[in-house]
């Protein structure tokens, strides 16, 4: 499901890869290291379209958080769970065992889920001249289908979906991760509206 026009889409495309990189920006001072990003890919998805998209069971290291504003939604910062201990280890920089990692890793994934999801949606605000209020971000570990049963997502459900795919090659290892936006139809709609208006403003 896409209710964005092809030209809408390389907007939202090009407003992701411009915020996507501001995040990994803040990413690569936090770790001390070069942080090398594909283009994100952007998809609007239905729940039933979105569990076709995680074909694993493997649970999901997920710092959700929610933004209210001109539009509202919630946002989420997923990576699989040996990931997400790769990119702890990697931030600390240091040789300790899975299980201290494990320990450490809610507060510091909230951390860096925080910083990410601001940097992101901070500078896709700017771009698209809009502001937010950002409630706290909470750590979630859990499969794909019990996170889309937490974050209210489900077949049957007017839920929209921004998925965004990304894929972050740090110094030591490849990183994929996505970010994922999850509106109510009134939400949406007027997230549409601003992208729409954007666009013909660049047309003009």
């Amino acid at each position: 499901m896409s209710d964005f026009d092809a030209l809408e889409l390389d907007l939202l495309t090009e407003l992701f890869n411009v915020g996507v990189g501001k995040a990994a920006a803040s990413l690569s001072a936090m770790m001390k290291q070069e942080i090398l990003l594909d283009v994100p890919k952007v998809e609007v998805l239905t729940g039933r379209e979105l569990a076709k998209h995680f074909v694993y069971e493997e649970p999901l290291c997920c710092i959700r958080q929610e933004a209210t504003g001109e539009f509202d939604f919630t946002s989420s910062l997923m990576f699989p769970e040996q990931c997400s201990l790769e990119i702890v280890r990697l931030l600390l920089d240091s040789e300790l065992d899975d299980k201290v990692l494990l320990e450490l890793r809610p507060e510091a994934m909230t951390e860096i889920g925080n910083i990410l999801l601001n940097a992101c949606i901070g500078r896709i605000a700017q771009m698209m001249d809009v502001s937010f209020t950002f409630g706290l971000p909470e750590f979630l570990l859990k499969n794909p289908r019990e996170l889309m049963d937490y974050l209210a997502i489900s077949d049957s459900n007017k839920a929209h979906v921004l998925l965004v795919s990304i894929q972050m090659v740090l110094k030591k290892s490849d990183v994929a991760g996505d970010l994922m936006f999850v509106f109510d139809a009134p939400s949406f709609n007027s997230f549409h509206r601003h992208i729409g208006s954007m666009l013909t403003g660049l047309k003009e």
